[in-house]
């Protein structure tokens, strides 16, 4: 019975069917089945009941999956404690990021690894999606937001950025820049749609409630919502140091005393770390590391700079 085998059959269970298998490993619907039927025979019971769009595991399949989960984890984390003190970090990482400005930063972290450690092969992966490490067969997921929302991941804050509303010169008449968050009420806003899929909804300052102003644009694209703001079409909360870049290009202007109404923390994300590869343990340690010491703010800045000519 080949291990590989078994975390194949392992794959299958999470993602719930053999076309997202094939979609997410690569490999041939065809090959994933033969190699199902293989194992099945081999252990002499039928693991899934077959349907039209899925795999649905039977009473015995149920028993396997939990038993060979921990016992291939055992096994994982005895080679790796055998083979640690003197082995190479090498293998293949799959790195799921949010696409935002930080994007080109993240990526970075991950080309850093690799040419530190020059048998470590990657696959990122950018998405606007909710980030489901398990069912996509992710190593590392990197997201954002107000809140952690799967409390089944092991997440390490990174960074925290605050927010402030701006909009443009031209979007107020002279003299009627609104000083006190209520004036803002019934003007025209532009919100932002957070990887989770939800919208801002924790403000930190009491006096600010959007749901009193006129949302006319929601989007989860930091440029099209920095565009929009710009252009004039409504005030939006951006993080401090896109906002102070742009008012000090005459691009926009601060509202309200510059009051912070919201604040986004950046996350790594990973499974249970108990057993865990090697190569995905010592990727978590560097990115950590280099992205505390990096600065986030000025990774942000290429999402701004083409609005300032």
């Amino acid at each position: 019975m080949k291990t590989e085998d078994i975390k194949l059959f392992q794959q299958v269970v999470e993602s719930g069917s053999l076309v997202k298998t094939s979609d997410t490993l690569d490999l041939a619907k065809s090959n994933i089945s033969r190699r199902i039927k293989a194992l099945e025979s081999e252990i002499g019971a039928k693991l899934f009941t077959r349907e039209p769009k899925s795999m649905r595991l039977t009473e015995q399949g149920q028993v396997f999956y939990q038993k060979s989960k921990s016992m291939l984890a055992e096994l994982e984390q005895t080679l790796i404690e055998l083979a640690e003190p003197t082995k190479e970090v090498s293998g293949e990482l799959r790195v799921q990021m949010v696409a935002n400005a930080h994007s080109l930063l993240l990526a970075n972290t991950v080309y850093q690894f690799m040419a530190k450690y020059p048998q470590v092969k990657a696959e990122l992966i950018t998405t606007n999606e909710q980030l489901n490490l398990s069912q996509q067969h992710i190593d590392i997921g990197f997201s954002f937001g107000e809140q952690l929302e799967d409390s089944s991941l092991i997440a390490r804050r990174i960074k925290t950025a605050k927010l402030k509303l701006y909009a443009a010169p031209s979007f107020f008449e002279a003299g009627q820049i609104p000083k006190q968050l209520s004036q803002l009420d019934g003007h025209k806003y532009i919100q932002t749609r957070l990887p989770n899929g939800k919208i801002f909804k924790h403000s930190l300052d009491p006096d600010f409630d959007p749901k009193k102003l006129d949302t006319v644009l929601v989007t989860n694209d930091v440029q099209v919502l920095i565009d929009a703001c710009v252009s004039g079409l409504g005030i939006a909360a951006l993080p401090v140091h896109l906002g102070e870049l742009l008012v000090s290009h005459n691009k926009l202007i601060p509202l309200c005393e510059e009051r912070v109404v919201y604040q986004l923390h950046s996350w790594i994300m990973y499974r249970s770390n108990q057993f865990m590869p090697l190569v995905v343990r010592r990727f978590i340690d560097f990115a950590v590391a280099e992205l505390e010491k990096s600065d986030m703010p000025s990774a942000t800045l290429p999402a701004a700079t083409r609005f300032l000519v």
